[in-house]
């Protein structure tokens, strides 16, 4: 061992070392806690140690939390939770205990529910129509052009006519088909690899298909009657910081309709070229099995929204007054304008006069079908915008939907957010009882259906509403421009029907000469 070795500390000894080092470290922080915990603090004495600091930072921080939060329960309408729905039939009360009326309920929306009775009637078509929240950009709402999501509620599957003399209509049977195996596919609860699991996945799939490349607009056009529409009552919410004139959502409501038509007529062609290749490959590869029937409803649901687009978007008129005419016959107070024809009358006029000119018309022959051509192209649909608070649950419903689809760019509505069974009963919607074998197992599937209806088109309209909000905000001058030219592009058609519209007057009666 050298001289150098000898002189150099031990292992036992730097371990001693340490150790004491690390004890009197130990007491000297001790030390200074016990002091700082003793030794009050005197305001404006000395200066706070670093956790005195936290503890006023997470004191602060608490109490604006707590502020922040009482501000948006003041902000937010105060409701109770929404009465229970039940779409169980009504029974018939019976005469030994009359049922008590009932009180009247609040018109605002203080936890009872407006009564909107949903109509069913085709001649008078009510729809729902929600205003499309708008964008954010770093807190600041951008110039969006207004928009409305337009929904109806899908109707009841058809059923096999019961009267052997009546025959039934092959595209109704068609449609009564697909219905059926629809819904056999949703209820079906067995295994999945069988015959009938791997039929309820290849028509879910073929159901989700259409669900997601289907606008709303389109399934909307696609559920108005075309043949016996006469006016149509669009149910929104009352008010709000960004809500609209009569005129202004009567343009609005036309505007997105005509732009829906032109996008059905493409959707169809584009439908029409690539059944050909769905059917090979439906036969070639059956593995693949649906792609021709995804094609065909596809197909199906676009020319319906587009013969419906053609016969309805152009005769579109504002009702002139205000006010929910509670399917009421038109008088002269709900006046409608009406085109004139080449002779200078009006449509409401040869009808009023149709009598001698359908005998003058018969001795002629081909009367029936020039009326029909004539009335047809006379007719106006008048579009009524009925305000409700009962729509207030549904705008939350789908304010929350576009938030869910971009947080960054639609913020939350914040306070109580409704569900589907909710939403439909301020709708005033309710399952239709009919006289079937199933009737409750018919209940259930219709409730079901709407349902997941609803859903989905609320999804289809937030991801429609963020894609164009994103390329208005990225360039607006171009996404104006390419929807103006559209809209130009689709009212061409229309221009011999709209230069001549002008209030219907009152026609002088006829001189008969003796």
């Amino acid at each position: 061992m050298s001289r150098f070795e000898e002189h150099m500390p031990s292992t036992a000894d730097d371990e001693r070392l340490a150790r004491m080092l690390q004890s009197e470290w130990e007491n000297e922080e001790q030390s200074r806690a016990e002091n700082r915990q003793i030794t009050p603090v005197a305001t404006g004495s000395a200066p706070l140690s670093v956790t005195e600091d936290e503890k006023l930072a997470r004191k602060l921080q608490a109490e604006w939390n707590r502020e922040r939060l009482e501000d948006s329960r003041a902000a937010a309408p105060v409701r109770t939770p929404p009465k229970q729905v039940s779409f169980a039939s009504p029974a018939a009360p019976t005469p030994a205990s009359p049922t008590p009326a009932a009180p009247p309920q609040d018109a605002q929306m203080s936890g009872a529910l407006p009564d909107i009775q949903y109509s069913r009637d085709t001649t008078r078509v009510m729809a729902y129509m929600i205003p499309l929240p708008q964008p954010l950009k770093n807190g600041v709402v951008q110039d969006v052009p207004h928009r409305y999501m337009l929904y109806m509620p899908p109707k009841a599957d058809l059923l096999k006519p019961t009267d052997q003399n009546t025959k039934e209509r092959k595209r109704d049977k068609a449609v009564r088909r697909w219905q059926q195996e629809v819904r056999k596919a949703k209820t079906y609860n067995g295994r999945v690899v069988s015959l009938g699991g791997m039929h309820s996945v290849s028509i879910r799939g073929a159901v989700w298909v259409l669900s997601v490349i289907k606008p709303a607009d389109v399934t909307f056009l696609s559920r108005v009657p075309r043949n016996s529409v006469k006016s149509l009552f669009l149910i929104h919410p009352e008010g709000g910081p960004h809500s609209q004139s009569t005129d202004d959502m009567f343009h609005t409501v036309k505007g997105e309709l005509s732009r829906t038509k032109s996008r059905t007529k493409r959707d169809f062609w584009i439908g029409t070229a690539l059944l050909p290749f769905t059917f090979t490959i439906d036969l070639i590869i059956p593995v693949f099995g649906g792609l021709s029937e995804v094609n065909m409803v596809w197909m199906a649901v676009n020319a319906s929204a587009w013969m419906t687009a053609n016969k309805v978007v152009n005769k579109l008129r504002p009702a002139q007054g205000s006010g929910y005419p509670a399917y009421q016959e038109h008088d002269s107070a709900m006046m409608l304008r009406r085109s004139h024809t080449v002779d200078g009358s009006t449509g409401a006029t040869q009808a009023r006069d149709g009598g001698q000119d359908d005998r003058q018309v018969d001795e002629k022959g081909g009367a029936k079908k020039k009326k029909k051509d004539a009335d047809d192209k006379d007719k106006t649909i008048q579009m009524v915008f009925q305000p409700s608070p009962a729509m207030d649950l549904m705008r939350r419903y789908v304010e929350e939907a576009c938030h869910k689809r971009n947080p960054d760019v639609f913020p939350s509505p914040g306070g109580y957010v409704p569900g589907e069974a909710e939403v439909l009963a301020s709708m005033g919607w309710s399952p239709e009882h009919r006289e079937v074998a199933d009737a409750e197992q018919d209940v259930a599937w219709q409730i079901r259906k709407v349902t997941e209806d609803l859903r989905e088109a609320t999804t289809r309209a937030a991801k429609s509403w963020d894609s164009w909000a994103r390329k208005c905000m990225k360039n607006p001058n171009k996404a104006r421009d390419k929807e103006q030219g559209n809209l130009e592009t689709d009212d061409s058609g229309s221009e011999g029907e709209d230069e001549d519209w002008k209030p219907e007057l009152p026609r002088r009666p006829p001189v008969v000469y003796k």
